[in-house]
């Protein structure tokens, strides 16, 4: 309980601190800290269910102080101005160039995963998965008929697409485009989950959407005045709910697709809440099981994502192989662990262990500084500026805070892709200005 006890004095004298300093509090600091509080008190109740072998369990509870600490700490050293945002419109999507654009995308997706709808008419979701992460590349049974459209489909077409809802939510819910754009964006992502049977681009474009909705627009989107006694609700919000349950239905029916598929003895509500809260544990598992291997990756993981991109272009253009950090890390988390209660589990060890990788305690302290820098850094200019692109970055770096209790997205290449299809599409190929007025 004193763990409990210290996390919570840790999150609430950063509150103060910041509320002291700065003036007001953050979006990204309230999220990381909610977060991070209700993971902190599920990792201590869940080492009571593990034997450590290697590391201790104060040691492990001990990274997490770390993590959380470092974060606070940063918000608070690399402090913001406290400017006032001021609600103005100042660009317009091209929504014909965007539209033309994502049925583009829409079309190279379909041709290239033609053969998930085999699979999807069998009803059998996993066995998409295994043609997808396990076929060998190029065979009768793999998605892919080469390296070049594996990569299109799992880093460039993701992230691209993931990068299209990001600027389409933006600039909705900032009034600076229709509906349409962002319901094509969402029509995408559902055709992408089904064809490759996975739920992780609907749980990421979810949470966008309500990060976007009432932590980023809110104000422009719920008001209240007191003295008339009237509460100011846009319509956006409505036509944004009515979207939101369009994606809702498809996480369910992906996960018992998979269940049924595989004949995994599991409710869909018990699948999901192990989606949720496994990875705190994976991380104490898969920390112990390697914590005598571990040697320094000196940001091989932080930074994973833009060292795959070389990693391709030097396997593939110059034949050149070498062992990149990145890569030591996901051939740590490719074994199955056992969690308890006949469950076993891969995929995802947490922010913490990422950071941990690059060199310890020490990585953990610099990296998550870092982090905290280039987020209210970001934060900063969105306040100063108010730009359609500044508010797709925060919303980006917004949305990697609130999965930082499952992974670190900046060790997958469509990370990157991600960054330069936000600025793509802020760019004037598919914006104009317009007249600053309110809105």
């Amino acid at each position: 309980m004193l763990y409990i006890l210290l996390v919570f004095v840790l999150i609430i004298l950063s509150f103060y601190l910041n509320q002291l300093i700065v003036g007001k509090l953050s979006p990204h600091l309230i999220i990381f800290n909610l977060i991070w509080f209700v993971l902190s008190i599920f990792a201590w109740f869940m080492t009571k269910e593990i034997t450590f072998k290697n590391v201790t369990k104060i040691y492990f509870l001990s990274l997490i102080i770390m993590f959380i600490a470092s974060f606070n700490f940063s918000i608070i050293f690399f402090k913001i101005n406290n400017y006032v945002k001021v609600l103005k419109r100042k660009t317009q999507l091209k929504e014909l160039r965007i539209f033309i654009f994502l049925l583009l995308l829409t079309f190279i997706l379909i041709f290239i995963m033609r053969s998930s709808f085999n699979y999807l008419l069998k009803g059998d979701l996993n066995g998409i998965r295994y043609s997808i992460y396990y076929a060998k590349i190029g065979s009768q049974n793999s998605s892919f008929s080469s390296g070049i459209t594996s990569i299109l489909v799992q880093w460039l077409l993701r992230g691209i697409i993931l990068s299209s809802v990001i600027v389409n939510l933006s600039a909705f819910l900032r009034g600076e485009s229709s509906f349409k754009p962002l319901f094509f964006s969402y029509i995408l992502v559902i055709i992408y989950s089904l064809l490759t049977a996975g739920r992780i681009l609907i749980f990421y474009v979810s949470i966008m959407t309500i990060l976007s909705i009432f932590f980023i627009n809110g104000y422009s989107l719920f008001r209240v005045d007191a003295e008339k006694r009237d509460i100011f609700i846009s319509k956006r919000v409505f036509v944004f709910i009515s979207s939101f349950i369009l994606l809702l239905p498809f996480v369910f029916l992906i996960t018992r697709g998979r269940i049924l598929s595989g004949n995994i003895d599991s409710s869909v509500f018990s699948s999901i809440r192990g989606y949720l809260f496994s990875p705190i544990k994976y991380f104490a598992l898969v920390l112990d099981q390697n914590f005598n291997s571990f040697d320094p990756l000196y940001g091989g993981t932080f930074f994973g994502g833009f060292f795959q991109w070389v990693n391709i272009f030097a396997r593939n253009i110059f034949t050149y192989n070498y062992n990149f950090g990145f890569q030591k890390v996901i051939d740590e988390l490719t074994p199955f662990l056992y969690l308890g209660h006949n469950k076993y589990y891969n995929a995802f060890p947490t922010t913490i262990y990422y950071f941990y990788r690059d060199g310890g305690i020490v990585s953990i302290f610099i990296e998550t500084l870092l982090l905290g820098f280039t987020t209210n850094k970001i934060y900063d200019l969105y306040n100063k500026h108010n730009s359609l692109r500044l508010e797709s970055l925060y919303l980006f770096l917004l949305t990697n805070i609130s999965i930082s209790g499952f992974r670190w997205e900046g060790i997958n290449a469509d990370f990157w892709v991600i960054l330069i299809f936000i600025y793509i599409f802020t760019s004037p190929l598919f914006t104009e200005k317009v007249s600053n007025k309110n809105f």
